[in-house]
């Protein structure tokens, strides 16, 4: 356990969380949304310091990331908690529940990075923010080569994401859908998409689980074309849903993940179907190129350089080390 960043104290013992846009007020021995950010003795505790539930040495593009060092494997790890409380959560088993594990200190962890670097994945991540903060100074020392992704809600306030952002590489977004539906899944619309701006000053891919009955091809065009506002080469990786946790709604239809496929690309250069038996090649937007090819997660570089022959900008990065 370490004393948390970003909260205040108040009268009664109370203290304010200050890292996303919940804002949660705590009580003595009460923990915040998040589970993890508890009022110990007046003071905000990070309790998952270092509580690593899993860890496993994953393709890229299984975060997804697409374009950012194609065919490479990354050291991905995941702790417990969320900040938000989706009731068709993919990992539930790790955002909904607390454990109780050895605590894994920055050294220990470091020494144990596998592949391109390492990924803080699985749950929500930036609910330990002060477990990625040390990690990523103490890696920018001892293995300043190693690269750094986050796979995120995005739901972190403005001035804790630009501490951390001089330190990540990539990031993989999950926005959920429009701004009611983030009311459903207890999280604020507009917050994310100011922090997109922000990350994508890095390398920013992000993806959409589409809810059946709950995302509609109406918001998936809304999200298209926000995103396309902040820069049309996002890859933009559209899930199918299964039934889990809280939710039974059935699986996405296949004609409506191809439906979406094709509004997407009225605004974005990249979209890529997740969860289905389909081709998910990169092809250059301008000439036609095929530029990765990819059957499952293993990928195959097809170019010689990160932009393709024609001289179009495809945002790829790192194609020219799995060449």
């Amino acid at each position: 356990m370490k004393e948390a960043l970003y909260y205040k104290k108040l009268d009664h013992d109370k203290v304010q969380c200050e890292l996303c846009p919940h804002y949660c007020v705590i009580s003595r021995s009460e923990s915040g949304l998040c589970k993890v950010r508890k009022n110990i003795n007046g003071k905000l505790i990070a309790t998952s310091y270092g509580k690593l539930v899993t860890a496993h040495l994953d393709p890229i593009e299984k975060k997804p990331l697409y374009h950012y060092y194609p065919g490479r494997d990354i050291f991905s790890i995941g702790s417990y908690g969320c900040n938000m409380s989706c009731s068709f959560c993919q990992n539930y088993e790790l955002s909904q529940r607390v454990y109780e594990v050895e605590t894994i200190f920055p050294e220990q962890l470091i020494g144990q990075i596998k592949g391109l670097g390492i990924a803080f994945t699985y749950n929500e991540p930036l609910i330990n923010y002060e477990y990625i903060l040390d990690v990523c100074q103490l890696l920018a020392k001892k293995s300043p080569d190693k690269k750094i992704v986050l796979v995120t809600n995005g739901l972190i306030n403005e001035i804790p994401l630009k501490r951390l952002l001089p330190y990540i590489d990539a990031f993989n977004v999950d926005l959920k859908g429009q701004s009611e539906f983030y009311k459903v899944c207890g999280g604020h619309f507009k917050s994310v998409l100011s922090n997109l701006k922000l990350m994508q000053k890095k390398h920013l891919e992000v993806t959409t689980l589409l809810v059946t009955n709950h995302v509609t091809l109406e918001d998936v065009e809304l999200l298209s074309k926000k995103l396309s506002e902040i820069d049309k080469k996002i890859p933009y990786h559209l899930s199918r849903y299964f039934p889990n946790y809280l939710m039974t709604e059935e699986a996405t239809s296949i004609n409506f993940m191809f439906d979406a496929y094709e509004i997407a690309e009225r605004y974005l250069d990249y979209v890529y179907l997740g969860n289905i038996i389909k081709e998910h090649h990169t092809v250059c937007k301008k000439c036609h190129s095929i530029l990765i090819k990819r059957k499952g997660f293993k990928s195959t570089v097809m170019i010689d350089t990160p932009d393709c022959t024609c001289g179009y900008n495809n945002n790829l990065v790192g194609v020219m080390d799995e060449k």
